[in-house]
């Protein structure tokens, strides 16, 4: 049986598979049952297109814990639901580095803190990166056929 893999992608821990209706049960039986997988592709940051590795080089052995989050009847909503889950991802880890940067809170007077432009440009930047980076993986998403 083949399974074409429409998204895959490393950071968030999602792939999208196309599946018949009727062979979705036995794919789905045998994704709880995987423990580990080879890495036989690399991704390609920049297009998000993957290409195989040489034959000369031996296969990664990867552990995994893979498990169904849904089974939807279309490709719409297939991608809907995978840009929802990826946004979801995205705002947790936001919102889990932002409780972790929090200083603890004291009553400091404005002199005795200055305001460290450098960390706000930093905290910045990484917020850019992930909003990049985000953009992208939806913008792969929608390009599935």
């Amino acid at each position: 049986m083949n399974v074409p893999v429409r998204f895959c992608d490393a950071d968030t821990g999602l792939a999208l598979m196309r599946v018949s209706r009727g062979n979705y049960p036995l794919v789905r039986a045998s994704l709880t049952m995987m423990t580990s997988m080879p890495v036989s592709a690399v991704q390609d940051n920049t297009h998000g297109s993957y290409h195989s590795l040489p034959s000369t080089t031996q296969p990664k052995i990867a552990r995994v814990v893979a498990s169904v989050l849904s089974v939807h009847g279309s490709v719409r909503t297939a991608k809907r639901a995978t840009m929802q889950y990826i946004q979801r991802h995205y705002r947790n880890d936001h919102v889990q580095q932002q409780q972790q940067q929090q200083p603890p809170t004291k009553s400091i007077s404005k002199s005795q803190s200055p305001v460290d432009e450098e960390d706000a440009d930093q905290k910045q930047k990484d917020l850019d990166r992930m909003c990049r980076a985000m953009e992208d993986r939806l913008r792969a998403i929608q390009d599935i056929d």
